[in-house]
């Protein structure tokens, strides 16, 4: 009864409409925010941009176009699948190698993954050491986690455009919003395996005199260890998601070869660069699997 009698008493008083005059965007002074920042400390965000492209990039590019044989790139991914998976995965990261180059997609693959091995190197700088912290204080865990869930929340696209605001278009603002999207769920692994480790491990450890820092970089780090290459794998998914979004901001490699499919329309280009991005997750997210397994610590009879 009382919201109907609300909404007479709204169409009544002609407050249908929901009064905007009332409030105010706050997009202009965010947007000028960004610009004091990217003038201000264009002293750093330019050199960053400079050595990630020139130092990184490119010369990955000329290593695994000019210097490395293919047949050589191959050979090492099967031998270390094989190491860490068995020949089933060796076989499989062979063909798959070989697919993506024989499509034409190769030097393409060669600069995301490139960027992915970037982005996935700086998110685990940050999300594992801040795992390892919040995973030993649940108090801290607690405060962090709601921010934790807005971050995986937002959709990857809003990530990238503050970025090219920072950096202007390139493979840089699609690496940093790889990465800040990629921390959140690195985090969580991390800490969950910190705080999986059994108690009596550490006690233990605490009977025979062991100090904090040796509990942690001696038993907690080491069990926790196949959650941490899960953290990781995780990262790597997440920032193979964002190489679409990579394109568009001027990142090159497969994800901008899926938007020139998807603006040509090119449907076979679309596919080929699909397959691409799928094999590259596959393999990687199946040597990261294997990985884990083998550090796997066994329970103690």
């Amino acid at each position: 009864i009382g919201l109907a009698l609300v909404a007479v008493a709204g169409r009544l008083l002609g407050w249908v409409k929901f009064p905007f005059s009332w409030g105010t965007s706050f997009a202009d002074p965010i947007d000028t925010g960004f610009k004091w920042f990217r003038t201000t400390f264009n002293v750093i965000t330019r050199p960053f941009n400079d050595f990630i492209v020139r130092e990184i990039l490119i010369r990955a590019q000329t290593l695994f176009n000019e210097t490395i044989t293919w047949q050589a790139v191959v050979v090492a991914a099967a031998a270390f699948a094989f190491y860490v998976a068995g020949w089933k995965m060796s076989v499989f990261t062979a063909c798959g190698v070989t697919f993506i180059g024989l499509t034409g997609r190769w030097l393409d693959a060669v600069d995301t993954l490139t960027q992915t091995v970037v982005a996935v190197l700086i998110s685990i700088l940050i999300a594992l050491p801040i795992g390892v912290w919040i995973g030993r204080r649940p108090r801290i865990e607690a405060i962090i986690a709601p921010v934790l869930d807005a971050l995986q929340t937002i959709p990857n696209l809003v990530y990238a455009i503050p970025f090219v605001m920072i950096f202007s278009v390139g493979p840089v603002p699609g690496i940093v919003a790889a990465v800040v999207y990629a921390i959140p769920p690195g985090i969580r692994l991390t800490s969950l395996g910190i705080r999986q480790v059994n108690n009596e491990s550490v006690e233990a450890a605490i009977t025979f005199g062991a100090t904090q820092r040796q509990v942690l970089w001696g038993v907690r780090v080491p069990l926790a260890m196949p959650s941490i290459i899960l953290a990781i794998n995780q990262m790597v998914m997440m920032v193979l998601a964002m190489a679409i979004i990579s394109g568009m901001v001027g990142g090159g490699g497969l994800g901008y070869r899926s938007i020139e499919a998807l603006t040509g329309p090119d449907s076979g280009l679309g596919v080929e660069v699909g397959l691409a991005i799928v094999i590259m997750a596959t393999i990687l997210d199946r040597l990261l699997q294997a990985t884990a397994k083998r550090l796997q610590t066994p329970v103690a009879v």
